[in-house]
């Protein structure tokens, strides 16, 4: 079986939309560079092919000057699925699955055509997909996974493997990229659930070549094609050494210690609450109405100030959810503009279907969020008016369908439609049926556990998630909250604002996230070292295992 390696170049953006850094140096060497340096040394590859534009055909083969890798003149058009990955994968981008309607990390720079076409040309059968930005590319494992595919006793028509994004590349052969192409799928759509054909999960079939539990477990972009994946490669590299950094296992052990005590420069995420006010005010699933206190509407002018501040990182996310409907603000057009100039990455919006057909759709085209996540709750009219209150599902359901129908009329990607289920003990026998009906409909749902926060609320949820032993909270490492009056609570639990750990109408964002309250309730445990009343939640909290 001849197997060729391919590698897609694009010096001024990267697959996920962020700035290139293919010819960045890293610990002195160009990021393109590494990556073939990386791949040069599977063993069996009948050869190593780059593929980049004619504009930047001469400059690619500066970086990779002296190396015996083949680049090439290519036209790559973006496809249609590139858009909707791209958008799609925002919120997992460090692990290699996890993406809205199956969408995983080797889908980011997977062009089926373009490797097919070069596949032909030299008469190939089955190619070595490889990631441009993945200067870690693990040559023991990519070589141990070319020798699966070639191993007696099976037809594999691809093979993947469980690794953090970057560490390894995805093998296809000639008939399942003919099958990509004709469909325009990305190869995520292969291990994605299908209700209409469901078949066990492709990670305990052959195909999946199993890597080591470290390997396989591990979190952490190794893609360097943001800030802080950049960055984390170059850590790696100074605390590994070069020939340590190329061992997998000792790489994501390190990735495991390093999940565990690191905290960003600027939160992860930011959750902005624009306002209190509801279009599900006697909701049960989630704080709402009069047991929340009424704030706002936030002054845009204070989230402009925030969202500047957040967007100098280019891979943070934006929710615009808090404890009432974004929708509900009278300037919620503006808001979401004013996320969009500020350069953020990701924007989600948090809304209902009943808020959704009161406003005009044709504004929430013109200036999408990347998902519209729609709370519905459930798959009955009975069910819906029991944990919402009110009835109104038939309502909800059409103005979401409408809004998915407009998209598509329009042909745009944005914004994906999220249709979500809070779990609990009113909806639980409806859960499976939500879930089969609208991955069918619209390509994905959420489904999310009930939480009574902290035990302020009813006590609904099906059954604890905690884990048996009690640690430090790992959200309060990666998220922030902004209520719609300015001040920072620590967490989604507080809707009541009774663990205020900054106020961003007087404190700048880095200050709020790295000043002390927070420091102190990262590092809490119950009967712990918080300061005396700051911690009165996260005694009674049962959410701090969640990732």
């Amino acid at each position: 079986m001849k197997v060729i390696g391919v590698i897609l170049a694009d010096l001024e953006r990267s697959d996920i939309g962020t700035r290139s850094r293919l010819a960045t140096p890293l610990a002195g060497v160009p990021v393109l560079r590494r990556t073939v340096l990386r791949a040069l040394e599977v063993k069996g590859l009948a050869s190593l092919h780059v593929l980049a534009s004619p504009t930047e055909h001469a400059r690619v083969k500066d970086l990779l000057a002296g190396l015996p890798a083949i680049v090439h003149d290519s036209d790559v058009p973006r496809t249609s699925h590139a858009e909707l990955v791209r958008c799609t994968r925002k919120w997992s981008l460090d692990n290699w699955r996890g993406g809205l309607g199956g969408a995983c990390a080797f889908d980011e720079s997977f062009h089926a055509a373009a490797l097919q076409a070069t596949a032909r040309a030299i008469a190939a059968d089955a190619v070595m997909a490889i990631p441009a930005h993945a200067p870690l590319l693990s040559a023991t494992l990519a070589q141990a996974m070319l020798e699966h595919l070639r191993g007696p006793g099976e037809d594999y028509r691809f093979v993947f493997t469980q690794s953090p994004p970057g560490l390894t590349p995805i093998l296809m052969t000639m008939a399942i990229l003919d099958d990509l192409v004709s469909a325009t799928y990305p190869p995520g759509v292969l291990l994605a659930y299908k209700p209409s054909a469901a078949e066990p999960d492709l990670v305990g079939k052959p195909c999946c070549y199993q890597t080591p539990t470290v390997v396989a477990a591990a979190h952490g972009r190794l893609l360097a094609d943001t800030d802080e994946s950049l960055a984390r490669c170059e850590a790696i590299l100074r605390e590994l050494g070069e020939q340590d950094a190329a061992d997998p296992v000792k790489l994501c052990g390190l990735l495991a210690r390093h999940r565990e005590r690191y905290v960003p420069s600027l939160p992860t995420e930011l959750e902005i609450e624009l306002t209190t006010q509801d279009s599900l005010p006697a909701t049960r699933l989630r704080p709402a109405g009069k047991i929340v206190p009424a704030r706002g509407p936030l002054d845009l002018a204070l989230l402009e100030r925030v969202l500047g501040e957040l967007a100098r990182c280019d891979d943070r996310l934006l929710v615009l959810g808090g404890f009432g409907d974004p929708l509900c603000h009278p300037q919620w057009p503006e808001a979401i503009r004013i996320a969009r100039r500020a350069g953020i990455f990701g924007i989600s919006v948090h809304t209902t279907g009943k808020q959704l057909a009161r406003i005009d759709r044709d504004v929430l085209l013109a200036e999408p969020p990347d998902l519209l996540v729609v709370h519905l709750d459930a798959a009955s009219e009975a069910v819906y008016a029991a944990v919402q209150g009110e009835s109104g599902l038939d309502e909800a359901v059409q103005a979401l369908i409408a809004v998915d129908q407009a998209r598509r009329e329009h042909k745009q990607v944005r914004p994906a439609i999220v249709p979500r289920m809070t779990k609990s003990w009113p909806n639980i026998n409806e859960l499976e049926t939500f879930f089969d009906h609208w991955v069918t409909k619209v390509g994905c749902c959420w489904i999310e556990g009930y939480s009574d926060r902290a035990g302020q609320c009813d006590r609904l949820q099906v059954a604890s998630m905690a884990p048996p032993a009690r640690v430090a909270c790992r959200r309060l490492r990666n998220r922030l909250i902004m209520l719609a009056d300015g001040r920072a609570v620590s967490c989604d639990q507080d809707f009541r604002a009774t663990q205020v750990v900054g106020d961003l109408k007087a404190q700048s964002l880095q200050e709020v996230w790295q000043g002390e309250p927070l420091q102190h309730l990262r590092e809490y445990r119950p009967a712990g070292n918080a300061p005396p009343g700051l911690a009165v939640l996260c005694d009674r909290c049962e959410e701090w295992g969640r990732p």
